[in-house]
């Protein structure tokens, strides 16, 4: 992810610039080493994909012109757009494409998108100078949603001066590092870009302090997946947004089935109601939050998942006196984490508390020394599937013996269907019997906070699965 870097870069300074702060990782511009949404939304940006959702229509092209589906669904066959080109003015071909694709599914490959495409892809091939064609192991009426996403941008890595550059195919191509951060130019010859930035500099800030003192001096246009304290100290600035936009993140309490204290179902639905008092609080969630009942967040299932749903009453949490629970540092506000505590222990729970964030974080959800785990996940693709990374027997819950085996065997039976209603039903019943066992109990939907100066505009996202920074407009 470091092919190609300039340094020592001198920007001049230009009112169609805009900087951005970031909370996560750094910069990548190769999609298999992409880990976290922020990423992702930067790599928007640095690449196109054949295909990308629209608001209004559904689907738009990008380099794809059109694209064809074959009666039984398993046959997915692109028409690569004429004036589709690299960041250097090379034509992308069909082999880029596969070349791209395939990156992900290598042996040795680092992409979190690899199991997605894996489960159901079974090969993609060049069938002319002009098209592709994708080969589904079964009909999957959400592939299009899952090439949409950003980590399915076309790149390829080009010997250039004697080093390796990555060319991408996006709006925006690499400039080089500078003291604002990565740097992104305008590929004017690139056509689906219809905003009016001409470029964007990008860099990690994770300090609150650090990042509310870089938006009041006007050093940084916009800051993106802004810690809560960060959209709450900003709102009362003049010449500031918040962006509370509601988006299908989750925050979920994810029960340690490898503890003996939990193993009892009674135990895990009495925790249960704890929770669903909490939640019945007015000021238990931030105003970005909205109470969640369901393993998925609203606008990933129908309708009929999210009915009906009832805790069962329970009248003792028999042996449970102590609970050791592990809370994601930053995401909750301390008078949220309190108010956990608090409940538990009024019911006569003594807790025992870890708040961490990054590195450490992961290392010890991986250590597995916790009853109870509390974390927000954001899916993949705007589908079930992609939310079943968390779930899977090797992610990094394994240790938690989370009981799985069973789901996953009945989502197979309905993951290959024409008709995605008969999908989405098989779906529904697998999940709501599941969820009845109380192994992960929902908490909340989550808005992801963006602060940005008045200099830009944000459309609203309605349910969009991330931010577009394609979206930024300068006012």
């Amino acid at each position: 992810d470091s092919i190609g870097i300039v340094k020592n870069l001198v920007i001049q300074s230009s009112n169609r610039n805009i900087n951005i702060i970031v909370t996560t990782e750094d910069v990548v511009l190769i999609p298999t080493t992409a880990k976290s949404y922020q990423q992702f939304q930067i790599l928007d940006l640095f690449l196109d994909t054949l295909v990308a959702k629209d608001p209004e229509f559904g689907y738009m092209s990008r380099l794809a012109s059109n694209w064809v589906v074959s009666e039984n669904g398993k046959e997915y066959a692109f028409t690569i757009d004429g004036n589709a080109a690299f960041h250097d003015g090379s034509a992308v071909r069909p082999i880029d494409v596969v070349n791209a694709v395939q990156s992900h599914l290598s042996a040795d490959s680092r992409s979190i998108l690899r199991p997605y495409l894996a489960n159901v892809l079974k090969s993609v091939e060049v069938v002319d100078e002009n098209r592709v064609k994708f080969t589904l192991l079964g009909p999957y009426p959400a592939f299009i949603d899952l090439l949409s996403m950003p980590g399915f941008g076309i790149y390829k890595i080009d010997r250039q001066n004697d080093e390796e550059v990555v060319l991408g195919t996006g709006p925006f191509k690499y400039l080089g590092l500078s003291n604002e951060g990565w740097c992104l130019k305008r590929n004017l010859i690139n056509s689906n870009y219809k905003g009016n930035i001409d470029q964007v500099c990008i860099r990690r800030v994770r300090d609150v302090e650090a990042t509310i003192e870089e938006l009041k001096s006007k050093k940084v246009d916009l800051s993106l997946g802004s810690p809560l304290e960060v959209a709450r100290a900003m709102n009362a600035e003049e010449g500031f947004v918040k962006f509370p936009n509601q988006g299908l993140v989750v925050t979920h309490a994810l029960l340690n089935l490898s503890k003996p204290n939990l193993k009892s179902v009674d135990t895990r639905n009495f925790i249960k109601r704890l929770f669903e008092t909490l939640k019945s609080k007015d000021d238990f969630l931030t105003e970005y939050d909205t109470k969640l009942n369901t393993f998925f967040p609203r606008g990933i299932m129908p309708e009929s998942y999210y009915e009906g749903r009832k805790v069962n009453k329970v009248a003792s949490h028999n042996h449970l006196k102590e609970l050791s629970i592990l809370f994601p540092k930053g995401i909750f506000l301390k008078k949220t984490k309190k108010m956990i505590v608090e409940e538990l222990n009024k019911n006569g729970i003594e807790v025992h508390s870890k708040s961490l964030k990054g590195k450490e974080y992961l290392e010890e959800i991986l250590e597995s020394n916790f009853d109870i785990l509390i974390a927000p996940y954001q899916g993949v693709f705007p589908d079930p599937d992609g939310f079943l990374e968390m779930l899977d027997p090797n992610s990094i819950l394994k240790n938690m013996k989370i009981p799985v085996a069973k789901l996953f065997k009945e989502l197979k039976n309905f993951r290959f269907k024409k008709e995605k209603g008969e999908r989405l039903s098989g779906y529904t019943k697998a999940f709501k019997d599941w969820e009845n066992n109380s192994y992960i109990i929902p908490i909340s939907q989550n808005g992801i906070p963006v602060v940005f100066n008045k200099r830009i505009s944000i459309p609203d996202m309605n349910f969009g699965f991330h931010l577009s920074l394609r979206d930024v407009r300068l006012k």
